[in-house]
Order: C-alpha cells, then sequence, then structure tokens
C-alpha cells in the first residue's frame, strides 16, 4: 500500500472511550463479555464517525486520534480499541494500516479528535 492520501474525515467526540479493561465483565458462563454500556459507548463512537460521511469501503486507512484527557494520569492506549471497534467494527478494524495516537493534557476537558484517511 503506497502513502498517498486520497479521502479524509474529521470528527469530534465530546468524551474519551474507556479503557478495555474496565469494560469487560464475567458471565455467569466464566467468559469475559462486553459490558452493555461499553456496547452503547461504540455505537455512540459509530454515530459519530456516520455522521462525518464517513462510510467503511474495501481498502488501507491512516487513523490519527488526539485524547485530550483532563489529567496525566490516564494511559493513551487504553481507550484506543473501543474508539476503532466503534468506527470500523470488531471485524473491519483489521483494514487500519496507520495508526499515529497523541496525547493532551488539559485541566477538566475530556474530548477525543479524530481523522480518517483512505490509503492509495
Amino acid at each position: 500500500m503506497t502513502e498517498t492520501h486520497k479521502t479524509a474525515w474529521r470528527f469530534s467526540l465530546p468524551f474519551l472511550p474507556p479503557s478495555v479493561n474496565h469494560s469487560y465483565v464475567n458471565s455467569g458462563s466464566g467468559r469475559r463479555v462486553l459490558r452493555q454500556d461499553a456496547k452503547d459507548l461504540r455505537d455512540s463512537i459509530g454515530f459519530y464517525a456516520l455522521a462525518s460521511g464517513f462510510r467503511l469501503k474495501p481498502g488501507g486507512y491512516a487513523v490519527h486520534v488526539t485524547f485530550t484527557f483532563p489529567t496525566n494520569r490516564h494511559d493513551i492506549d487504553g481507550p484506543v480499541k473501543h474508539l476503532l471497534d466503534g468506527i470500523f467494527g470488531t471485524a473491519a478494524d483489521k483494514q487500519v494500516w496507520r495508526l499515529v495516537v497523541d496525547k493532551s493534557v488539559e485541566k477538566g476537558v475530556s474530548k477525543t479528535e479524530v481523522e480518517i484517511e483512505v490509503l492509495k
């Protein structure tokens, strides 16, 4: 896949996706399952992506994310899985060929900025 970028979508989430560590619970059968509120949040992320005009098609994507945390006590990698699963779905996130994640700290602010580009 070459590095030429063609189409881009940008959108902001007025929240931070949760860490995967806090999104699963043990089921009665001993399996780990995604909590309902985490499923709902993934759906929300998908709606923001759709509202930006993004529609998943075959091919490769580059994703640039900036997480703005209210304090420096947060890991940068925790929210990534929920974000990508919300945008691309749990099976299609393999279409992400490049991922750049930046961390910003701004007191009292929790938000996520996303840019998606098609790689051609």
